[in-house]
This record gives structure tokens, C-alpha cells and sequence, in this order.
């Protein structure tokens, strides 16, 4: 899972930048609510999962690039098992809430259409799921 998570470190931070420099309203408003349904959903892992997955992957649609959109999916599929046993294992309360304040503060730098904010809100966040998953 490591080398996702550095793969999705690297890409993910200049999908979050070129997303903040494109977005429409309409982008903006679908990444608004994945942050909402993962939010709504904090409780059940499994919808949060989805939520999580749909966040990101509404970062890569507003970035206007298919081709982006689809390594976003191939990432999230190349996690896996381990990965899952990983999360369950290391999936506090505290990283979940962290998690969500991540994701808010990534929404609001592409809302600005700040793109070195949220490239740097997405690395940050994606360093702390390292950092967290790398202490087992």
C-alpha cells in the first residue's frame, strides 16, 4: 500500500491544483458533497469508504481530464486487502475526524480556486495517511 500511497501523494497533489485552476461550480459543488456524505456517514466504514473514494474521484472530474479521472480510479483499485486490514487496524476516531477536516480545507483551496493550496492541503493530507499507516 505504500507505493499507492506515494503514487497517489505525487499525482493526486497536481490533480488537487490543476482541479482548483478548472472547477466549475458544478465540480465544486460534487466534491462539496462527497465532503457531505462522508461527513453524514463518519460512522459506518463502509459508506465512508465510498464517500472517501467519491471525494477524490470528484477531484480528478473537475479537473476536465478523463484520462486523470481514470489513474484516480486505478489507484483507488490498486489498494487492496492489505490496504483494508491497514485501515481497520489504524483507522482511529482521531484520523477519521482528521480526515474530514483534510478534506474541508482541500474543498475550500479549490472553492478559492487556490492551487497551490490545495496542492498543498492534498499533500498534507495524504502525508498524514502515510505517516499514520507507516507506524505499524
Amino acid at each position: 500500500p505504500f507505493e499507492v500511497l506515494s503514487a497517489r501523494r505525487l499525482i493526486e497533489s497536481e490533480v488537487a491544483a490543476i482541479a482548483a485552476k478548472n472547477a466549475t461550480d458544478s465540480a465544486i459543488d460534487a466534491i462539496l458533497k462527497a465532503v457531505l456524505e462522508m461527513e453524514r456517514h463518519h460512522d459506518n466504514r463502509n459508506e465512508n469508504e465510498m464517500a472517501d473514494r467519491n471525494f477524490h474521484l470528484a477531484i480528478a472530474r473537475a479537473t476536465g481530464n478523463s484520462a486523470l479521472v481514470g489513474v484516480i480510479e486505478y489507484l483507488w483499485n490498486q489498494r487492496g486487502s492489505l490496504w483494508h486490514k491497514l485501515k481497520e487496524h489504524f483507522q482511529t476516531e482521531e484520523l477519521r475526524k482528521q480526515t474530514l477536516l483534510d478534506h474541508r480545507a482541500i474543498l475550500e483551496a479549490i472553492a478559492a480556486h487556490d492551487a497551490n493550496g490545495a496542492k498543498q492541503a492534498m499533500r498534507a493530507h495524504l502525508d498524514r495517511v502515510s505517516r499514520t499507516f507507516s507506524r505499524g
